[in-house]
């Protein structure tokens, strides 16, 4: 872990919170933090934080449309 994937998990919890057990939200994070290091959002013009920041927006928008 590094301070990357701290920053972004809790940028998720304020984002996207849920009642997920602490075990499974780990695996989630995980998987979630991979695609936002994989996915346009992650770009270096831009700042760490608001990539992240546009990644769960984004995804947060997406899971409303879902929904």
């Amino acid at each position: 872990m590094n301070y990357s994937f701290y920053l972004f998990v809790n940028l998720r919890i304020l984002i996207l919170p849920n009642q997920t057990a602490y075990d499974i939200q780990f695996d989630n994070d995980l998987t979630l933090f991979d695609m936002f290091t994989q996915s346009s959002f992650n770009v270096g013009e831009i700042d760490e934080y608001q990539c992240m920041l546009n990644f769960l927006q984004d995804l947060k928008e997406k899971i409303n449309l879902c929904i």
